[in-house]
């Protein structure tokens, strides 16, 4: 077989097959012997097959008279907008598999599938652009007379259409995935961007920056600044600095109670100590309620908040003793955690707890 389609496809290069009779007899039935399909059996292969006024160049019968197959061949170059006349026949017949070939490419079709012609076919096979070990694995997958017989080819071609159809929807799905991401987005693609960032200019940019850079909200002005230093070891209740060019007001409020605060970092900190003192039989709930995808954000241990990343043990504070919380996140996952905390605590967001933070 394999001898056969590199002689085919040496041919095709040198332009041999001049028309579709010279296709048909010179690659399609050379390639149906070698299947397995006795081509001189007219109950097997039966060319020129026509029903109701419709006509196919071949229908493959893996049982007597029983079509499983059509095939529709073109010369050379003219498969164009063949497909339809076949896909409607196939249907029409009930049968199983359809193919359409000008000799050289060789598309294998669903016809009772659901989709587009495109989204029904199983596999475009080019006899010059692939190996002939590839072809003639895809050959004897979907055309083997045996395992047409047995229903294998069949099912594996159920199941081609299926992982297609799966990979279809995935694809389909990307861009909306990406919206959702940009219009809300995930504190690891936040942190993802300020790392990158970080990496190629050396100045780590503030997460409340990344995130309004994802929201579209405002376009990023650079300016010159200096490269934070990290300390050099935890120090209880320190707040990192956050860039004072960060516009719009921070308004934070527990049971009527104002908090008066700097910037968001420090209202988050205040409003999520003040629950805390309050309910301190509440603060394992908090924890949990406050965990991430990778973050434990609420822990016992500075070490614990960001387990992943020991280069951000800086950023960890002292809430209450005994607690821990983390502050290198941004605006939205703060008031994540504040809601988190809100729910483990009982109080009503909005009404008992007020935690307005600017998006830029």
């Amino acid at each position: 077989m394999k001898d056969l389609l590199r002689k085919i496809a040496g041919r095709i290069e040198n332009g041999s097959y001049i028309n579709e009779a010279t296709v048909r007899i010179g690659i399609i039935e050379p390639i149906l012997s070698r299947l397995g399909w006795d081509i001189t059996d007219p109950l097997a292969v039966q060319p020129e097959f026509s029903s109701q006024g419709r006509r196919v160049d071949y229908a493959l019968c893996a049982f007597p008279a029983r079509p499983t197959v059509f095939i529709e061949a073109k010369a050379i170059g003219k498969v164009e907008a063949a497909d339809r006349q076949l896909f409607e026949y196939a249907f029409h017949e009930g049968v199983p598999f359809a193919i359409l070939t000008d000799g050289r490419t060789w598309s294998f079709y669903l016809p009772s599938a659901q989709g587009s012609y495109e989204d029904r076919r199983l596999y475009r096979l080019d006899l010059q652009e692939r190996s002939a070990e590839e072809c003639e694995l895809v050959f004897n997958r979907y055309l083997g007379f045996e395992r047409l017989r047995r229903g294998d080819a069949q099912s594996d071609a159920q199941l081609d259409y299926a992982s297609r159809a799966n990979e279809r929807m995935a694809g389909d799905t990307l861009n909306r995935a990406w919206e959702e991401l940009l219009g809300e987005p995930d504190p690891l693609l936040i942190e993802l961007l300020v790392d990158r960032t970080e990496a190629l200019c050396g100045i780590r940019p503030a997460l409340e920056t990344a995130e309004a850079f994802l929201l579209g909200t405002r376009r990023i002005q650079s300016a010159p600044t200096s490269r934070p230093q990290a300390p050099e070891g935890y120090t209880q209740r320190s707040v990192p600095p956050v860039s004072k060019s960060q516009p719009g007001k921070v308004f934070a409020t527990i049971r009527e109670t104002e908090l008066v605060t700097k910037d968001a970092t420090s209202a988050f900190l205040e409003l999520l100590r003040a629950i805390a003192t309050e309910f301190p039989d509440r603060l394992e709930h908090i924890a949990t309620a406050a965990k991430g995808r990778t973050r434990n954000h609420v822990a016992r241990a500075p070490a614990d908040v960001y387990p992943d990343r020991p280069d951000l043990v800086h950023t960890v504070v002292e809430l209450v003793p005994g607690w821990f919380v983390g502050t290198n996140i941004a605006n939205r996952e703060k008031q994540r955690i504040i809601k988190a905390a809100c729910e483990a605590c009982g109080l009503r967001l909005g009404s008992d707890v007020r935690f307005e933070l600017p998006n830029t």
